[in-house]
């Protein structure tokens, strides 16, 4: 009886034995496949992979800092070149690519020519009504639209905003747009109230007060062009190629470095001189728009606004020039 006792308790001892063998192969196995060379790589490139997000994220933020010093001195650097002028100076510059700006005394000017900007940026979110009180001429309404911007024909503005009118009542476009302008809260300093002059319409309007916009108002339509979000993607290219078809280039662009791609619109009488642009930079592309008025030299308001647009192509661009 005690044999067999001893026998089956050195049978029970190797099976426990058996068991616990097989356990610790288990964990063996468990171990090999966590720590094995396919999870070890990858393992490896989580890691090398995290190392270099956390590379990106501080080399993003180094760039951020580097163009917000960039900005911040520009803005000092203009600012000094404003102080020997005279009359009313605004400036908005935006760096596209690293999304830096300063603005200096914006403030709701007369717009001259710069109004058509706003009033190109209707026409295409009414496009289909325009093109049916045109008569359904595409190919009338395309020119009008050009010739308001390339050559800033101010009876091509006035038509296109009769065209705005069902009755074709310069008017009741006007105040179409106006109240469009209102109700959007994107511009708050712009307004549309009378037809531009010298033309062939006569002088109509729907306020006594000015058209009116400022330089912040004008980089943020640009901005929208730039980036196809100005109606949509397709109106933002049109809009985009009659820019950059501009004939009147001896403000902005004349202060850039020959050969520099921009895309601009102008405003001037007597008393004001404004530009609006993009500029493509090698380095970075950016929205510069300055508006003066009130000034005793017309010759050196317009000095003065491509000396900026050069100081701020130099320091965008990193020309040290």
């Amino acid at each position: 009886m005690k044999r067999r006792q001893r026998k089956m308790g050195a049978g029970f001892n190797r099976l426990r034995l058996t068991y616990l063998l097989i356990a610790v192969m288990a964990i063996a196995c468990v171990v090999l496949v966590n720590n094995g060379p396919i999870n070890g790589e990858k393992k490896e490139a989580a890691q090398e992979q995290a190392a270099q997000a956390e590379a990106d994220a501080a080399a993003k933020k180094a760039a951020q800092a580097a163009a917000a010093k960039t900005m911040s001195q520009l803005q000092t650097d203009v600012n000094a070149t404003l102080a020997s002028t005279d009359g009313t100076w605004s400036v908005y510059v935006k760096d596209l690519k690293n999304d830096t700006s300063f603005t200096i005394n914006d403030q709701p000017l007369y717009a001259a020519s710069l109004i058509k900007l706003f009033v190109l940026e209707s026409s295409y979110k009414n496009y289909h009504q325009l093109l049916e009180n045109a008569g359904g001429d595409t190919a009338y309404l395309n020119q009008t639209l050009s010739n308001m911007i390339t050559v800033s024909d101010n009876e091509a503005f006035n038509e296109l905003v009769r065209l705005h009118s069902d009755s074709y009542s310069f008017n009741e476009g006007c105040q179409t747009i106006e109240d469009w302008l209102k109700s959007s809260g994107e511009y708050p300093n712009t307004n549309v109230y009378h037809s531009l002059e010298p033309s062939n319409t006569p002088l109509s309007y729907i306020s006594v007060e000015s058209n009116t916009t400022s330089a912040a108002d004008c980089g943020k339509l640009l901005e929208k062009i730039y980036k196809g979000t100005c109606v949509s993607e397709n109106a933002s290219a049109d809009m985009l190629s009659f820019l950059k078809a501009q004939e009147k280039t001896g403000k902005i662009p004349a202060g850039l470095p020959e050969g520099t791609v921009s895309a601009n619109k102008t405003g001037e009488t007597d008393t004001e001189q404004h530009d609006a642009a993009i500029v493509y930079g090698d380095k970075t592309d950016y929205v510069i728009c300055i508006m003066s008025s009130g000034f005793s030299d017309g010759g050196a308001a317009v000095s003065t606004i491509q000396t900026i647009s050069s100081q701020v192509y130099n320091a965008l661009e990193g020309t040290g020039a």
